[in-house]
């Protein structure tokens, strides 16, 4: 069986990949903030993407997701500080 667990990606695949990650990391912040989705749904999502950074090797979106994931289990109510500030930006 060929397995592909430590080849080298390209530097265009890369680049491709890293985009992908963060369009998607964004995606999935707006959803769970707005509601969408829950806090586990969430969770999972970003350690997908946090096991595709880890295949590219790229320290720093690791870094970043790792962050965003513990942010993410931190926040008891998603969308609550979306709320304030909309209500604040209305009534002022």
């Amino acid at each position: 069986m060929d397995t592909m667990l430590f080849s080298t990606v390209g530097p265009k695949v890369k680049q491709q990949a890293l985009w992908f990650i963060q369009e998607e990391q964004e995606k999935i912040l707006h959803n769970h903030a707005v509601g969408a989705v829950t806090r586990d749904h969430a969770v999972g999502a970003l350690s997908m993407l946090y096991q595709i950074a880890s295949r590219l090797r790229d320290m720093e979106c690791m870094r970043n997701l790792q962050q965003t994931i513990t942010d993410i289990r931190s926040v008891r109510f998603p969308g609550l500080p979306i709320r304030e500030s909309a209500e604040r930006l209305e009534f002022s």
